[in-house]
């Protein structure tokens, strides 16, 4: 990350997902290969979608990115509630998931995992049809920003990209950097131009950075780069001035 003032620090993101998992498939090795789950509000305890059959993978993708998974078991199982997930790895290598351990107890092995409900044929079967195409993310490019006197964007001349013909989309406009926070938090993918010789060009993306007060801004993403740092971008003043 780019140093971008002192209070500057990436944002804390204090809603982890959680999700419940209720059934799952074991495989001819006696290893979980698919799973039933639901995202739940951790809040209101409400699903917050419908549920879904899915590979172990997605699952472990979910606990190494910091949700939590956990465990629904019939209460005929005898198994306390409030268990959760974690990945574990196998001495090959591959990774799966288990029981996490509860209240200092030891790790609950396979006969707790296999109190969960196993899927049926059907459910499995549904989760091998065509998988939906992904819509991609717009991508933006910033030419030029704004700082205030500690060195924090404050706006931002940009544009959406064409990534098919590596050109703007459409006109640029200077926004503030809210715009461009917003569009971070939607998922889209921002990009920094640096001058040179012919044009621009484009080797780093933006993250948002809160610094105080709940306001947020915007810095790059990485280590330090040489000559590819905010203060090297072109500048402009904020808020641009009234032209006759």
């Amino acid at each position: 990350m780019t140093y971008q003032g002192a209070r500057a620090q990436p944002v804390l993101d204090e809603t982890h997902k959680v999700f419940e998992l209720s059934a799952a498939h074991w495989d001819a090795q006696d290893q979980i290969s698919h799973v039933r789950w639901v995202e739940v509000h951790a809040e209101s305890n409400l699903d917050v979608g419908a549920s879904s059959v899915v590979p172990v993978a997605d699952v472990i993708d979910a606990l190494h990115d910091g949700a939590r998974v956990m465990a629904v078991f019939s209460p005929a199982s005898g198994l306390p509630r409030g268990l959760q997930f974690e990945v574990v790895e196998h001495p090959d290598g591959h990774e799966t998931i288990a029981l996490a351990s509860h209240a200092g107890t030891e790790t609950h092995a396979s006969p707790g995992l296999h109190a969960l409900i196993t899927l049926n044929p059907t459910e499995l079967d549904s989760q091998a049809g065509p998988v939906p195409t992904a819509t991609p993310q717009p991508t933006h490019a910033v030419s030029e920003v704004a700082l205030d006197g500690d060195g924090r964007v404050t706006a931002v001349r940009w544009g959406q990209v064409d990534v098919q013909r590596n050109d703007w989309a459409g006109t640029q406009q200077h926004a503030d950097v809210a715009s461009v926070v917003r569009a971070l938090h939607a998922g889209h993918a921002v990009f920094a131009l640096f001058p040179a010789t012919h044009g621009h060009v484009h080797e780093r993306e933006f993250m948002v950075v809160h610094y105080g007060n709940g306001l947020q801004t915007i810095a790059l993403q990485g280590p330090s780069t040489h000559e590819r740092e905010i203060h090297d971008m072109t500048h402009f003043a904020w808020p641009l001035l009234a032209r006759n």
